[in-house]
């Protein structure tokens, strides 16, 4: 919907607004982030109502789909990025991977999880809201057997290393953060190792 195209021009703003610094002056600055924030948090805001109204899986496909992200089905029916489109997915269809490119997702909005039976794999790149307390949320509730993390500036050691906690988890794989250097890098590697000797680990932090 056109919504939904509005949003993704309002966060393009937002990221310009961010990149724009002492040009818009500090107290500019601080109403513009205010602003975006307050939006982000509705677009992820928790809708129980909804939950029981269509289910699990099609509640957390419209959460994603409108915050920018695209979720493949369990049948094979291939990946679905157009909110549209969700009106022909059957009610028992089940998500098996999410795919958040350059999305609003925000920890607020993980609650959508719940209750995805089928859920295996997430990638999560350019996910500016994301934070350390999204990681703590899939470790507490979720299974997952991939993870592939990379450009999500608000991701620090602590949400790393709560990666290592998720159930199940047979591949990780981690790509640049903003707030992690190669000394982070080096300390998070061993630990991993030694967290999850199961596990395919992958570190491509140079971009």
């Amino acid at each position: 919907p056109a919504i939904f195209a509005y949003k993704r021009q309002l966060l393009l703003l937002a990221e310009a607004a961010a990149g724009a610094g002492d040009r818009l002056g500090p107290g500019l600055l601080q109403q513009s982030r205010g602003y975006f924030a307050w939006l982000v948090g509705v677009w992820n805001k928790v809708d129980r109502d909804r939950i029981k109204q269509v289910g699990p899986d099609h509640a957390c496909a419209e959460w994603l789909l409108r915050n920018g992200a695209s979720v493949v089905w369990a049948d094979d029916r291939g990946a679905t990025s157009d909110y549209n489109q969700l009106g022909g997915v059957p009610p028992d269809q089940r998500i098996q991977e999410i795919l958040a490119d350059t999305a609003s997702l925000s920890s607020a909005g993980f609650p959508h999880l719940l209750g995805l039976s089928r859920l295996s794999s997430m990638r999560l790149k350019n996910c500016p809201y994301l934070d350390d307390s999204a990681f703590t949320y899939l470790a507490d509730h979720c299974r997952l057997e991939r993870l592939f993390v990379s450009q999500c500036p608000q991701v620090t050691p602590k949400g790393v290393l709560e990666m290592a906690r998720i159930e199940g988890l047979r591949h990780l794989r981690l790509g640049q953060m903003a707030s992690l250097g190669a000394s982070d890098w080096a300390r998070l590697s061993e630990q991993l190792v030694s967290k999850l000797p199961k596990c395919q680990l992958e570190f491509e932090t140079g971009g």
